[in-house]
């Protein structure tokens, strides 16, 4: 019989079972109307009950029973034996299984309540339990008014004590109350857990449910967070048929939403709290089943939508579906969508019975008899059902009952090119074990860690904010029917994002003739590298960006007269170029030369005062052998002159230091100085004027030996109308 301050007459007790929680399907359980078992605990078969000698495969008085789901280990309280067995996940699905550990008891024939005394070790007529995804497995004490808390419990030994207690401040304490803290003196049935650790305990002597927030870390005998059914810690509940109060309040159950079913099996009806952690103190129910409406009796004839006085086990399994273990009527009510359902609403299925009207206890594998509590093995496919009466807990298989598989997102990669205006396209392969169809999948891209406000689909162009950071594409993969949703899957990231290529590309100097290197329009793209000069012209490289590719540019030399040659000045000391050009016609008789490579008639300005300038000259054809420069104008002393006639013009040879030929004799450097050599006005005034050119000398004859004359009256004003004509630009560089 079982065993409190109650006779087990099925008007005056329940008992509730929550052990774990599941995830609403998107379909109907498929169940059967009166389907049979196909499996029994603490019996040999299906027309044998239970019961005998305790032992570690027969009980008596089952009344819960809950199993840890990553073990598979099935744990199945014994009410009237204050014990606990575990089994194995192989012996919980064998017909007559033995348990492998008992809790409560130091062996499997003990069946002695509080055995050893009253302790952590100990048990008085235990009723539910339930069990995190931690495998902590909490279980109603009834007879001590207190929840035991076992953590690791799948491998714990046989006698082995709890790890925490509430509704009492230690182990060895068992007080009654109507506090935040204790619980009432008898009727301790119903426990469940919420997905966030939230534990319900109903406290039937105290017309209430409490709710104590984050259980598994709670202190021994610590405060509840919330009730529901009264107002306040330290008021019982009223009875009444409202939608605050919970008469006589068995059995609860939690959804995977958050919602609370408790039984008010006083009321024959299952008020339903909807997002129940977030209810404040004495809040009213959002549903009612059993009942048509809040302030109505539940209806006590045996249909589809009405349940017995002695409602106590009840469960929403791993299918979403709200299970009822109905005493009183023999059966097992089946709710599709609980949370879901209007008022009143019938029943979908029923087990134990052959119809919703029926009522008559049996003994068959399609019979029950005073079932009690709830149950599911998950992992195997089986509602399990404790039988009080008939000693038993039996096992009615359905597929939908096993977990539904979340989809997965496998080989998530990113294609395309991580540059700003790129397009890259993110991919995966989805996968279902079920076969549930896929979903609308979630997207996000990532820079970084930080997720792209507004980046949802599976492609994404790269901004000039993303340069330098790498991007990462995630899909959360999403089936459209049973487990809806995935884990979330990352690809590797790309390479940091670059800036969009940029060809180098020739600026507006490029092919345009010029005496000095340009300085300005090198490059309309791109950076340009440093000026090569050589071979008559200026070349150059305008480089690309951010991988672009390089150009190359070039400038040809100024051409100095017709295609006589072309000339360029070193970027040195400040010359520039205000005139060159070249003549056949010397500026005074040249007697005894021949200029074959032409006179070059060079004005160079703006310098620094007395520096030098260096100037290249590139010949259409070769300088003749022996030629040397010869230069027109005044010179230092003993270059062809002494003493005041080197202030007059005259001719006279560049050293071979300062006419530097090329050894192919296309090119040669002169060196020029302001006031200098190779300055025909010879005074430091920043500028510098180059009448001159490479000359072959005949051999003097004894005829004709005489010095070079000096500049003639025709040579002088020759010269000087050529240097009006010629001018000074100042700054500014010449082309030609």
């Amino acid at each position: 019989m079982l065993h409190f301050s109650f006779t087990p007459h099925r008007s005056a007790w329940a008992l509730a079972l929550t052990c774990g929680l599941s995830s609403a399907a998107a379909a109907p359980t498929p169940w059967a109307d009166g389907q049979a078992a196909t499996l029994v605990l603490g019996a040999d078969n299906f027309t044998t009950t239970g019961g005998g000698s305790a032992s570690a495969s027969r009980f008596s008085g089952p009344t819960d029973i809950c199993t840890d789901s990553a073990t598979g280990k099935v744990f199945v309280v014994v009410n009237n034996e204050s014990r606990v067995l575990r089994f194995s996940a192989a012996s919980a699905i064998t017909n007559g299984g033995a348990a492998e550990a008992v809790f409560g008891q130091p062996d499997f024939t003990s069946i002695e309540r509080n055995s050893g005394g009253h302790s952590a070790k100990s048990l008085a007529w235990p009723i539910t339990c339930t069990m995190d995804a931690a495998g902590r497995l909490f279980v109603v004490d009834a007879g001590n008014r207190r929840v035991l808390r076992y953590d690791n419990a799948a491998t714990k030994a046989s006698f082995a004590a709890a790890d925490g207690v509430l509704g009492q401040p230690d182990f060895t304490t068992s007080l009654t109350g109507t506090t935040a803290s204790q619980l009432g003196g008898g009727d301790l049935y119903g426990i469940a857990l919420s997905p966030g650790g939230a534990l319900y305990v109903s406290d039937g002597p105290n017309k209430r449910v409490l709710r104590f927030d984050n259980a598994a870390s709670k202190a021994n005998g610590a405060n509840a967070d919330g009730v529901l059914g009264a107002t306040d810690f330290t008021t019982a509940g009223a009875d009444g048929t409202t939608a605050t109060t919970l008469g006589t309040v068995y059995g609860l159950a939690m959804d995977a939403a958050g919602n609370l079913y408790a039984s008010d099996s006083s009321n024959r009806r299952i008020l339903r709290f909807d997002n129940a952690a977030t209810k404040a103190n004495g809040a009213a129910a959002d549903g009612v089943l059993g009942a048509a409406d809040f302030t109505t009796l539940g209806d006590s004839a045996a249909s589809a939508a009405s349940m017995g006085r002695s409602v106590y086990g009840i469960k929403v399994l791993t299918d979403g579906a709200l299970y009822v273990a109905d005493y009183t009527y023999n059966r097992v009510l089946i709710y599709n969508d609980p949370a879901h359902k209007a008022n009143g609403a019938a029943a979908d299925h029923v087990l134990g019975q052959s119809s919703f009207t029926t009522i008559e206890p049996g003994l068959t594998a399609s019979g029950l008899n005073s079932p009690i509590g709830l149950g599911v093995i998950a992992q195997a496919g089986y509602l399990m059902i404790p039988e009080y009466t008939n000693n038993r807990v039996v096992g009615h298989y359905q597929a939908s009952l096993k977990p539904n598989s979340a989809p997965t997102a496998s080989g998530v990669a990113i294609t395309g090119a991580a540059v700003v205006g790129q397009s890259l396209t993110g991919s995966y392969t989805y996968a279902d074990a079920d076969s549930d169809p896929e979903g609308t999948s979630i997207f996000v891209w990532k820079i970084g860690s930080n997720t792209i406000t507004g980046a949802t689909s599976n492609t994404y162009i790269p901004v000039a904010t993303d340069v330098g950071n790498t991007l990462t594409f995630c899909v959360t993969p999403a089936a459209s029917t049973g487990n809806t949703t995935g884990t979330q899957t990352c690809s590797a990231p790309t390479a940091a994002v670059a800036a969009v290529p940029v060809n180098g590309a020739c600026g507006e100097a490029a092919a345009q003739a010029t005496a000095l290197a340009p300085a300005a329009g090198l490059c309309s793209a791109g950076t340009a590298t440093a000026i090569s000069s050589a071979s008559g012209k200026y070349t150059w490289q305008c480089q690309g960006l951010n991988g672009g590719s390089a150009n190359s540019c070039e400038a040809p030399w100024s051409a100095a007269g017709g295609s006589k040659a072309m000339v360029a000045l070193q970027p040195a000391n400040g010359w520039q170029v205000s005139n060159a050009s070249f003549s056949t016609t010397p500026p005074a008789a040249a007697p005894r030369m021949t200029f074959p490579s032409g006179l070059l008639s060079l004005n160079l300005s703006s310098g620094n005062l007395g520096s030098d300038a260096t100037v290249t000259l590139n010949f259409s054809t070769p300088v003749p052998a022996g030629a040397v420069y010869m230069k027109y104008g005044s010179s230092p002393d003993g270059f062809n002159c002494q003493g005041a006639a080197c202030a007059q013009p005259h001719w006279y040879e560049l050293p071979a230091g300062r006419a530097v030929l090329a050894s192919d004799r296309l090119s040669a450097t002169s060196t020029l100085t302001d006031g200098g050599l190779g300055d025909s006005d010879g005074i430091a005034n920043q500028s510098i004027q180059d009448p001159g050119g490479f000359a072959l000398l005949a051999a003097p004859t004894p005829a004709n030996t005489a010095a070079i004359p000096t500049m003639s009256e025709w040579g002088i004003i020759a010269l000087s109308s050529l240097l009006t004509m010629l001018g000074i630009s100042g700054m500014r560089r010449r082309q030609f």
